[in-house]
Order: C-alpha cells, then structure tokens, then sequence
C-alpha cells in the first residue's frame, strides 16, 4: 500500500507488479491481510466495473479501480521512492535556484554596424 488510493499489486511471477488507482481514496490500511478483484472481462485492466474488494469480517469493502499500469523494475523503484517507501540510492541536488546569466561580448565590427544603422 502507497497511499490511501495507490497500491502495488504483485502476480505471477512476483517479479510482474502492477500499480492500481483506487476510488475512492479512503482505504484503511491497517490489516490489509488479502485482497480480491472483481472484473466483468476476467482481467482487471481498469476499465468500468474493475474493482478491488477488501473482505471483512462483517462487510466487504469495494472500490472501482481506476488505472492499472504495469511496472517494469526501475518504474517499481522510482514509485516506492516517489511514496516515501523506499530510499532513493542517490540524491541530485538542484545547481542554483536562479536563472543561469547570459554574457556576450560584442566585436567592434559588429558594434559600428549597429551604430552606422
């Protein structure tokens, strides 16, 4: 779990892992112990009637599914370090926080064409 709307769902193998949106976001993420889809064409792609289903001893918890993308291994880093769920291996920090100046020296040439205009 990323966030209250942003999961990482792992098939087979558990090498695949799948980033799914969920609506609406108010996902309780204590005891999150099994989940289930449930999908009109028998594969959760998060198209309309896609949902997540978070069973419970007294209900079940549904939420539509609103994007699924697929996640090579670089995409799963760079989203567990965009959630604060993992450590980025190297920090870049920005040069200056101003606009770089720009300089250029005329040639006399260029200046006494300029005045004679």
């Amino acid at each position: 779990v990323l966030d209250r709307s942003n999961l990482i769902v792992y098939g087979r193998p558990k090498s695949r892992s799948y980033h799914l949106k969920i609506s609406p976001p108010n996902m309780d993420v204590n005891g999150l112990d099994m989940i289930s889809f449930k999908s009109w064409s028998g594969r959760v792609c998060g198209f309309a009637g896609d949902e997540l289903i978070i069973p419970d001893s007294l209900f079940q918890q549904s939420y539509s599914i609103i994007s699924v993308t697929q996640l090579d291994e670089a995409g799963h880093y760079n989203l567990m370090v965009q959630y604060g769920k993992a450590e980025p291996i190297q920090e870049i920090e920005p040069e200056a926080a101003s606009s770089p100046e720009i300089t250029r020296e005329l040639d006399k040439e260029t200046t006494k064409t300029n005045n004679e205009q």
